[in-house]
């Protein structure tokens, strides 16, 4: 059950020893059933009553440079509407880190592929579209905040998403997402 954490904390822990920094990210969530270009493009209209908290630990796998960076991460998600329902996710994501106003606030956009296992059915899954499969895609895009002073805080506008990549895996063609707000921490 825990397995995507634990492979994705033990890879993270095993990268070279120029590795990068570590990020915990907390955040929490509401789906919407936009689908994943509306959201890309900031169109959140359709809301449903579904809610995640979720825990991401990231490892920065090829040591930062000025453009991008790789991170490994593994997440613990708790679905609020059933309480035995979590899920776990393992995600290797692209970092871009230049923007030209980074001098007066640091950003940086991340899109991410994975696996995620969750341990029942999300409502947001089963009841709106019908997908009944533990195991499916785990897709992450991301946008985070910071101000220079404080460089290792950020704010993190999320689409925590999961989906079965157009019937790719498990024959399913639909998805969730949930955007999400959260605060980062690196060390």
């Amino acid at each position: 059950m825990f397995l995507a954490l634990i492979l994705a904390v033990s890879c993270a822990a095993h990268a070279g020893q120029d590795g990068g920094k570590w990020a915990v990210t907390f955040y929490a969530g509401q789906s919407n059933t936009a689908d994943l270009l509306e959201i890309v493009r900031f169109k959140f209209e359709r809301w449903e009553e579904y809610r995640i908290a979720g825990l991401a630990v990231a490892r920065d796998l090829a040591g930062p440079d000025r453009y991008f960076m790789l991170e490994l991460a593994g997440q613990i998600v708790k679905h609020l509407e059933r309480a035995s329902l979590f899920e776990f996710d393992s995600i290797l994501s692209l970092r871009w880190r230049w923007f030209p106003w980074n001098e007066h606030l640091l950003t940086t956009i991340a899109y991410g592929e994975g696996l995620s296992y969750a341990t029942g059915y999300p409502a947001s899954e089963d009841k709106t579209q019908g997908i009944r499969s533990n195991f499916l895609n785990a897709l992450l895009v991301e946008i985070t905040l910071a101000l220079p002073r404080w460089p290792d805080w950020g704010l993190v506008l999320r689409d925590h998403h999961r989906s079965g990549v157009y019937g790719l895996i498990n024959g399913v063609s639909g998805g969730s997402n949930y955007i999400s707000l959260g605060l980062m921490k690196r060390f």
